[in-house]
């Protein structure tokens, strides 16, 4: 299959791929502009870490699965907040 190369696009590694062999997958940041939450609709941002798309006020994270965005809302992983406790009451 041909893959164009997109114009400002850059590289995510897959998790859990070393050096992203294998695991290399364009990404287009203006695609991901147009990502949203599944469970607010509100737009999503990349982790720092690439790891997923993060959703700050729903505090979810949407993990990226073999190079590919898992919107499943019961498969999001609670989002890790600096200056935030786990309990708060």
């Amino acid at each position: 299959m041909y893959r164009a190369a997109v114009p400002g696009a850059r590289k995510v590694l897959a998790p859990g791929r070393p050096g992203g062999i294998k695991g290399d997958v364009p990404f287009d940041p203006e695609l991901a502009a147009l990502l949203a939450c599944p469970k607010c609709h509100r737009p999503v941002q990349l982790a720092a870490d690439e790891s997923g798309f993060a959703c700050r006020p729903c505090v979810l994270l949407y993990p990226i699965e073999d190079g590919i965005p898992n919107f499943l809302i019961d498969e999001a992983r609670p989002l890790a907040v600096p200056g935030s406790t786990a309990a708060s009451g």
